[in-house]
């Protein structure tokens, strides 16, 4: 990312970047391993949050220096619960793959962890609380 980032800059093109943590690690490494490639995934769940970390940090570094951009795609209690809400847009035919994947990621909710309910409940407060105010 550094190498494409600076690259960028070197010519004069703004570059953003979409940090995603691990989203797709086993769909991943099974197409790179039908293509005949080495997998592009690391190989422990704390290197992949280590690097993660390490870009999210290199970007946010650089947005404060006045350059690029990012958006950050996780689900890790360390950094995923300050989010803000997106909404993809476009075409119907070009968005309805990733609209159906995103139900189909999601379609667990309703079954969430104890853990996940409480920081949810936590959070609808806080925006109530605010909103009241």
């Amino acid at each position: 990312m550094v190498i494409a980032k600076k690259a960028a800059e070197k010519m004069g093109v703004p570059m953003g970047f979409k940090l995603v943590r691990g989203a797709y690690m086993g769909s991943e490494k099974e197409l790179a391993s039908r293509l005949g490639f080495n997998s592009p995934i690391h190989d422990s769940l704390q290197q992949t949050h280590a690097c993660f970390n390490s870009c999210a940090e290199f970007m946010i570094e650089e947005i404060a220096n006045g350059s690029g951009s990012v958006v950050l795609a996780t689900h890790n209690i360390e950094s995923g619960f300050q989010v803000s809400k997106y909404l993809p847009f476009g075409p119907v035919e070009q968005i309805m793959q990733y609209l159906m994947r995103r139900a189909e990621e999601n379609r667990g909710m309703l079954s969430t962890s104890a853990f996940d309910r409480q920081l949810m409940r936590k959070e609808l407060s806080r925006r109530l609380k605010v909103a009241t105010s």
